[in-house]
């Protein structure tokens, strides 16, 4: 898989309890493809083998944050297809971001035939002590082509 015009996450997420601030650094550097994944269902998703017109994505996401008790990270992950559909990774994304540190990753099911998608990582934080706290980042975004 082809990973271009990957766009980059720095930010800070004030931590409003402990620490000054929670920084970010994400963006996507890699994906590949494979006809089978057996991992557990938070890092890749039980999938087994993929049906015959179909095949699994495997996105490793560069997540690197520093550990806070107040920041939640409540950061979504969908493959856009060209048509404008928008798949929804195989594990819980709650879990996909909330258990750092460690790798980050998004599963997807596509068609096989598939040549193109756009991988969008949607940013939000929280705080455990303040309900009324929000920060919205911009999309991170890469285009990927499968060969």
């Amino acid at each position: 898989v082809e990973v271009s015009d990957a766009t980059v996450l720095d930010t800070k997420v004030p931590d409003g309890f402990g620490q000054d601030y929670m920084t970010l650094h994400g963006t996507i550097e890699e994906a590949y493809l494979s006809p089978y994944v057996d991992t557990s269902l938070e890092y890749g998703g039980n999938l087994g083998w993929a049906d015959e017109d179909e095949i699994h994505l495997v996105v490793p996401l560069v997540w690197d944050r520093d550990s806070s008790s107040n920041v939640k990270d409540l950061t979504e992950v969908v493959l856009v297809l060209p048509d404008g559909t928008e798949l929804h990774p195989a594990q819980d994304q709650s879990w996909t971001f909330k258990h750092m540190p460690r790798t980050t990753v998004a599963t997807f099911t596509i068609p096989a035939d598939l040549e193109t998608a756009t991988v969008k990582v949607k940013p939000r934080f929280g705080q455990v002590l303040n309900d009324d706290f929000e920060q919205v980042e911009e999309p991170v975004t890469a285009t990927l082509t499968f060969h």
